[in-house]
Parts: C-alpha cells; sequence; structure tokens
C-alpha cells in the first residue's frame, strides 16, 4: 500500500481511496495519473539507463575500433616509412654506384686522351717537318754502287747477305743484313725541311715478288753514324718478317709515312687482280728537341 496525500487539503490517506476523508475530494484518478505518470516515469528512467548502457557499449565497441584503426595506421605509416628510407637508401647507393664508375670512365678516358696529346703533339718549335730530295737511288743485285755526292757516302751490295754504307774513302759506316745473297737496295735521301741534315731511308728486297727483307732509317747522332728505325721497331707495328710485304713509303704534311701492305689474290686470278690489305701504317716525324725519330 502506498500513502499518498490529499492534493486539495494535504490529509494523508491510502491510494485505495477514491475520496478524502477529510475533505471529500476524488483522490483515484489523480492517484492513478500519479501512478501512470510514475510507471511512465520509471519507464523513462529505465529506457535512459538502457539506452546509456548501450550507448556506454557502443562507446566501448567503437574505442577499441578506433584503438585498432589507430594501430593499423601506424604499422602502415612505419612501414612505409622503413620502405622508403631503405628504397632511398639501395637508390642513393646505386646512383653513387654509378657516378663513381661513370668517374672512372670519364677519369681513363680523361688519361687515355692526355697519353695521345702528350704522345702526338709537341710544342712546334721541337718537331721539324721531313722532306724527300731528289736524290733516289737504286742497286740491282751487285752490279752498282749508289753514291750520294751531298754526304759523300755510298751504298753497296757486297754479297754474302751483306750490304754496307761506306764514306768517301771506302770506310764501312753501317752494315745491313738481308736473307738473300744479292739483294735491291732503294735508297732516299730525306732532309729535315729548313736545314742541310740529312737521312737515308734504305729499303731492301729481293724476290719475284719483292718480298721485303729489311728496312733502315739512317743518320748522325752526335757525329755518329746510327739507325734510328729498323725493321724491329716495326714489329711492334704490326710487321712479321716472315711474312712477304709489299712497301710503299711517302712524306705527308712533312712526315714520314711507313706502309706495309700484302696482295690478297684470289684463287684462279693475276697479281694484277689482288687487293691490297694495309699490314702496318706508321707514321713518323723529327722531334728536333730528343733529336731522334718519333713513331705512332
Amino acid at each position: 500500500m502506498i500513502i499518498i496525500f490529499c492534493p486539495n487539503c494535504g490529509n494523508q490517506i491510502n491510494d485505495n481511496e477514491k475520496f478524502c476523508s477529510k475533505c471529500g475530494n476524488q483522490i483515484k484518478q489523480d492517484s492513478q495519473d500519479n501512478n501512470e505518470q510514475m510507471k511512465q516515469s520509471e519507464k523513462t528512467i529505465s529506457n535512459n539507463i538502457s539506452q546509456n548502457v548501450d550507448t556506454e557499449k557502443n562507446y566501448t565497441k567503437y574505442k577499441y575500433i578506433g584503438i585498432f584503426i589507430a594501430v593499423i595506421l601506424l604499422l602502415g605509416l612505419v612501414s612505409f616509412g622503413a620502405y622508403s628510407y631503405f628504397a632511398h637508401k639501395d637508390t642513393k647507393q646505386v646512383e653513387q654506384n654509378v657516378t663513381v664508375e661513370q668517374n672512372k670512365e670519364n677519369t681513363a678516358s680523361e688519361d687515355k686522351n692526355n697519353a695521345v696529346k702528350e704522345d702526338v703533339k709537341q710544342p712546334v718549335e721541337d718537331i721539324v717537318n721531313l722532306e724527300y730530295t731528289q736524290n733516289d737511288k737504286f742497286i740491282l743485285g751487285d752490279k752498282e754502287v749508289a753514291y750520294f755526292p751531298n754526304s759523300k757516302i755510298s751504298f753497296k751490295n757486297v754479297g754474302n747477305n751483306c750490304s754496307v754504307m761506306l764514306d768517301d774513302k771506302n770506310q764501312v759506316l753501317m752494315n745491313f743484313y738481308t736473307n738473300r745473297d744479292v739483294p735491291d737496295l732503294s735508297i732516299k735521301e730525306i732532309k729535315l725541311a729548313n736545314s742541310d741534315k740529312l737521312f737515308y731511308e734504305v729499303i731492301c728486297t729481293a724476290g719475284a715478288h719483292a718480298k721485303l727483307e729489311g728496312y733502315w732509317l739512317v743518320g748522325k747522332k752526335d757525329d755518329k753514324w746510327t739507325v734510328f728505325i729498323s725493321m724491329d721497331n716495326l714489329k711492334s707495328f704490326g710487321i712479321n718478317p716472315d711474312k712477304y710485304y709489299n712497301m710503299n713509303n711517302k712524306i705527308v704534311n712533312g712526315k714520314l709515312i711507313i706502309n706495309c701492305f700484302h696482295l690478297e689474290v684470289p684463287e684462279g686470278k693475276s697479281m694484277a687482280e689482288g687487293k691490297k690489305v694495309d699490314d702496318c701504317y706508321v707514321k713518323v716525324d723529327w722531334d728536333n728537341n730528343k733529336q731522334t725519330f718519333r713513331m705512332y
């Protein structure tokens, strides 16, 4: 039983009484209304509590979902950062390696170019142009002596694979040994431009196909006759003394061009139909500073 109060006079009455015992005011309807109101309030409170509980549950659930998502994002950022770091590191290392290799290639190329320049390029005053004179001689076997009045020297075949260079008193200045008993000597006089300094180019050939037996470029050095260039020097430029070669030398732009070649003759064809193949192509000039010939 619930004790209530009369809304009219304030008298205490039971909730099952319809009228107030003091003032006669009707109570039940108000009581029922109050009861309904109370029940409604209780229901509302219960619903609110339930909603609050659901909200709390939802909040907790979403809180864990948010934490989970945040952890996933954090791991993703860490992974991306690590990948970017190592990828950048690898790329940088590759770039450094490429740069190092390029620097090595550039250095090697520059060194090579410098070596070529050092070998070929000389101060103008040190390089003196060469010229052929009109004094060309040819000795066929041992039947003739080639004499050069400018230097008062001569060349002569003496047999037994030997030819000699003589002074004006027939004293031997130099010997030339070949593979033939009676070789043919072709001798050309060479001079330095704007100078009286003379040299002699001696080419020795023999046989039906004019096999190259020897080559010498001779002249004075420290007032003594000496060999500056021989077949031994030409070996490093591709000459094989055991093979047959022809020689076609000339002076171009102040430089002596030594050109050894052979003919490739197709089977069944004549020598005239042979194809020229260069075996040796050497440029020679005079280094006035070092007083010697350069070959390149």
